[in-house]
Parts: structure tokens; sequence; C-alpha cells
């Protein structure tokens, strides 16, 4: 499940909350550092936690299923809602897999 985990959070996650500056970012555009990242989730986020937390969805050990799919079903500021036509059911259960991975047991 982590594996696919990993596949689905490139398709739709990485685009915004990948913690690479030089990944190109979503809503478009390549990035340049930070200041191509404005609407990207990890900058968002870092402003938000000010080094609290990790911005980077990918290195958090704090997630939780039910935070992870309230954000993905339901949305969360300017991030978009994800239908089940988007994301599966199945593939949401398996980047929460990815997601979680680290968290402590």
């Amino acid at each position: 499940a982590v594996g696919r985990g990993y596949l689905v959070s490139e398709k739709w996650c990485a685009g915004c909350h990948d913690p690479d500056p030089a990944r190109p970012t979503s809503p478009g555009g390549p990035s340049g550092g930070l200041e191509g990242r404005v609407f990207s989730g990890t900058y968002t986020l870092q402003q938000q936690y000010k080094g609290a937390l990790p911005a980077a969805l990918v290195q958090r050990k704090d997630l939780t299923g039910g935070d992870i799919t309230a954000r993905v079903r339901d949305g969360y500021n300017v991030m978009p809602r994800f239908r089940k036509t988007e994301i599966t059911d199945a593939d949401l259960a398996a980047v929460i897999a990815y997601l979680t991975r680290n968290n402590p047991k």
C-alpha cells in the first residue's frame, strides 16, 4: 500500500506538497525556489507552522487517516477537494498508508 500511495501522491499531491523547490509547481509555472512556490501547499504550511512542524507532508509524523481523508475529500483553505472519481477510496487508503508510514507505532 505504501508504494501505491507514493505513486498516487506523486500524481495528485506532490505538485503542491513536495518539499523539492526544483519541482514545477501547481497551479503552474516552473519553480525557481520559494518565490515560485507561493501557491504551493508546502510554502503555505511553512508560513503557518513557522518551524513548529515540518511543512512537507512526507516528513510529518503526526498525520492521521481521518485528517488526510477530510482534507482530500473536503478540501481546505486553497486546497481543492478531490472526488472519488479522481482519487478512489482505495487510492486514498494507499496515500494514507504512505503519509503515515513514519508515525510512531
